[in-house]
């Protein structure tokens, strides 16, 4: 079982514009294990909340990849144990 992350290359101006008008990432595109969805929706929610200063810092932005990160890896180490 994977994580994938699509990232979509466009224009500063077209997300500076959406930003400002309000939108966000579709966080219920999200999808995988109930464990690391979870955290990746909670991610995104505070990394685009509309108060600069909800937003997490850098440090805790690196805590929250970084430990799904291992979740990630978890989950495929314990998926290929069962398969095999």
């Amino acid at each position: 079982m994977y994580v994938c992350v699509v990232i979509i290359a466009v224009s500063h101006d077209v997300i500076r514009t959406a930003v400002m008008s309000g939108q966000r990432p579709d966080v219920n595109a999200v999808t995988g294990p109930d464990a690391l969805v979870k955290h990746i929706k909670d991610c995104i929610e505070r990394c685009w909340d509309q108060l600069p200063d909800i937003r997490p810092s850098f440090t805790g932005r690196y805590a929250t990849i970084s430990f799904v990160a291992a979740l990630t890896y978890i989950f495929r180490s314990v998926t290929n144990s069962i398969s095999a």
